[in-house]
C-alpha cells in the first residue's frame, strides 16, 4: 500500500514496494508500450488508475511532484498554459520561492516560451506585494473608511502596474529557475500526433488545436487552491468513463516519458530535473511511470512548508 510519511518537514506519499507494485491495481507497462496507440480500454485503465490515485493526492497542494525511477529523480510541476495567473495562486509565493531554492540544472517546458527577463527572487517579491497590497485593501474596506480604501486601492494599483507577472505566462515564470532550458516538444509534434490518430481512423478521441479550450482542462478552482485530490478525481474519472484522449493529452505524455526519459534517463541521475506541464498531464505521468517502474518507482507530492 501506499502510505503517508513525514520527510524533511514535507508531508510525502511513498511506495512500500513489498506489499503493493501499482497505483490502483493499474495493469504492469514495458517502455515500449508507449510508443503504441492508446485504445480506448487503455484511456479507461488510466483513468481508473488516476481516479484511485486522487486518494492519496492532497487537497492544498502546490501541482508538484517529486518522482524516483531507480534513483532517477524528476519533478513534475502542473501548470494551466498561457495564463499569468500565479499572483492568485494561493501558494504561488511560496512556490515560486521553493522551485528556486531547489536550483534546478534543467528545466523542461512542452512548449517554447519567452522568458519574463526576472529572477525568480524578484518574481515572488511582485506577487508578495500584491498579495499584500490586496490585504491591505480588505482590511481598509472593512473599516469603511473613504480616505483608506483609497489609498489601499492607488497602492493596489501601483503594485499590480509593476508585477510583471500578469503579463507573463504561468510556465515562463519557471524559464529562470534554471541554466539550462529544454522543451518536450514542438507545435509540429503536437499536430502529427494529432494525424496520427486520424490516420488510425480512430474517431473517438478529440484533439485540441492551440487556443481552444475544452470540457476536460482543469477547472480554475481546483487549480488556484491546490486541490490535487478534486481535479485528479474528476479528470480520472471522465477519462474512465469516456475513454477520450483530450488534446491528445495521454498520448503525449508517454511520447515525453519515451522520448524524453527513458531514453535518457541516465541524465537524471544526480541532478535536479523540473518538467513544466499542463495540470492534467500530472496523474498520468505518475500512474504510468509506477505501471513501468513498479518496485523502483516512489513519488511524493511537495507540499507547503508547515503542513
Amino acid at each position: 500500500m501506499y502510505g503517508i510519511t513525514a520527510s524533511g518537514g514535507l508531508n510525502t506519499i511513498q511506495s512500500h514496494a513489498p506489499e503493493h507494485s501499482s497505483v490502483g491495481e493499474s495493469k504492469r507497462l514495458e517502455v515500449a508500450d508507449l510508443k503504441k496507440t492508446m485504445r480506448p480500454e487503455d484511456l479507461k485503465a488510466r483513468g481508473a488508475a488516476i481516479s484511485e490515485l486522487s486518494k492519496l493526492a492532497p487537497s492544498n497542494g502546490m501541482n508538484l511532484w517529486k518522482v524516483n525511477v531507480d534513483g532517477a529523480e524528476l519533478h513534475l510541476l502542473g501548470t494551466m498554459h498561457r495564463e499569468g495567473i500565479i499572483q492568485d495562486k494561493h501558494h504561488g509565493v511560496e512556490l515560486l520561492n521553493l522551485v528556486r531554492d531547489k536550483k534546478f540544472d534543467v528545466v523542461y517546458l512542452e512548449v517554447p516560451g519567452n522568458s519574463t527577463g526576472k529572477s525568480l527572487d524578484e518574481l515572488a517579491g511582485q506577487v508578495q506585494e500584491v498579495r499584500k497590497g490586496r490585504e491591505q485593501l480588505a482590511s481598509a474596506q472593512e473599516g469603511g473608511k473613504r480616505a483608506d480604501i483609497l489609498r489601499a486601492e492607488m497602492r493596489l494599483k501601483q503594485y499590480e502596474s509593476v508585477c510583471e507577472i500578469n503579463k507573463a505566462p504561468y510556465d515562463d515564470l519557471f524559464l529562470s529557475a534554471a541554466g539550462k532550458v529544454e522543451y518536450l516538444e514542438t507545435a509540429d509534434s503536437r499536430v502529427q500526433l494529432a494525424n496520427h490518430y486520424k490516420d488510425d481512423g480512430d474517431q473517438v478521441r478529440t484533439y485540441r488545436q492551440g487556443g481552444e479550450t475544452t470540457d476536460a482542462d482543469h477547472g480554475d478552482d481546483t487549480f488556484m487552491t491546490g486541490n490535487e485530490n478534486a481535479s485528479f478525481l474528476e479528470y480520472g474519472q471522465r477519462l474512465a468513463e469516456e475513454g477520450n484522449d483530450y488534446a491528445c493529452c495521454e498520448a503525449r505524455s508517454n511520447q515525453w516519458l519515451s522520448d524524453k526519459f527513458f531514453d535518457n534517463k541516465g541524465d537524471y541521475e544526480n541532478r535536479n530535473i523540473l518538467w513544466v506541464v499542463g495540470a492534467n498531464h500530472i496523474p498520468g505521468l505518475l500512474v504510468t511511470l509506477q505501471a513501468i517502474g513498479g518496485d523502483g518507482v516512489s513519488f511524493e507530492p511537495v507540499l507547503p512548508r508547515g503542513q
